[in-house]
């Protein structure tokens, strides 16, 4: 997807005219410290009405968003509106930024056309001179849709002295690579944990985690003074309930920063660990989980 479009709309802080693709440019001196990814949102299913509805939502709220679809039929430069009357396998992602509820394939000359109107508009990234001035419309019925991230970006530099991430151990070195991620549902007592060691004399301000479902219930505990997950029985020093869409946040899955309501002081060379656990309505706790984690 057009990367420089997601950065300039989050870094811009000014209306944009989409019709200018220089607005779309990143500035020359930005570098990736200038923004922080507080959340992202996802939306899965696009032939579901319900979740239409939920996508013309991020788009209203946070900006433009990435969109997978499948891109075979697309070739031709000349054509402004697209539709895979069967299923396709997503291999392109381009910037989902409007839609059109009005828009009537009828009139696009297609074999097959949809059988309903209404388009998302997407930019992509194969120049202005195909599509629609480098645009076009899809219908809602595609078939080759696999899903849609919104991007919810911190413009606040300082929101963070440093981010503690699950790539470090408790003694701050790293370890491992990148590996395939399964998603394991367990019984609603479940929980997962990382360890750290602080840094500097710091209140720990937000937890950061990847919710697999929406309106998922979590239990954040934090427990000073411990470098592995603690005997059961011990009581944590601090612990948060929430549920996601009651918490005045979004209830959509995806990554989700959770700022804690009472200030977690640590002290710098101090061990912490952070337990997490999500309940889905079911009362199953959904984790994702490293493939050779056992």
């Amino acid at each position: 997807f057009d990367i420089e479009f997601s950065t300039a709309l989050g870094i811009g802080l000014q209306r944009m005219n989409i019709n200018d693709r220089t607005a779309l440019i990143a500035p020359a001196d930005y570098v990736a410290e200038d923004v922080h990814l507080e959340n992202y949102f996802m939306a899965n299913n696009l032939n579901e009405p319900e979740n239409i509805q939920r996508t013309k939502k991020m788009l209203l709220e946070y900006g433009a968003a990435i969109i997978s679809i499948a891109a075979d039929n697309m070739i031709q430069k000349d054509v402004v509106d697209f539709y895979n009357s069967k299923p396709a396998k997503a291999n392109h992602a381009v910037t989902l930024i409007g839609w059109d509820d009005e828009y009537d394939f009828s009139r696009s000359g297609m074999r097959v056309p949809p059988k309903s109107k209404g388009a998302w508009i997407v930019r992509n990234s194969w120049g202005a001179d195909w599509g629609d001035k480098g645009d076009c419309y899809l219908s809602y019925e595609d078939k080759g849709i696999r899903g849609v991230i919104s991007l919810d970006m911190n413009l606040d530099t300082d929101c963070f002295d440093y981010i503690a991430t699950h790539e470090d151990t408790y003694d701050g070195e790293k370890y491992g690579m990148s590996m395939i991620v399964h998603e394991v549902d367990l019984p609603g007592d479940a929980a997962f944990a990382s360890s750290y060691t602080a840094k500097g004399n710091d209140v720990i301000k937000a937890v950061g985690v990847y919710a697999a479902g929406d309106s998922m219930s979590y239990t954040i505990k934090v427990y000073k003074d411990c470098h592995e997950v603690p005997a059961d029985g011990r009581k944590p020093d601090y612990e948060q309930q929430g549920t996601f869409g009651q918490d005045g946040t979004p209830a959509w899955a995806g990554y989700r920063t959770i700022e804690v309501a009472q200030p977690v002081t640590i002290t710098k060379g101090q061990a912490y660990t952070v337990e997490m656990s999500l309940v889905d309505n079911d009362g199953k706790a959904r984790l994702m989980v490293a493939a050779d984690a056992g």
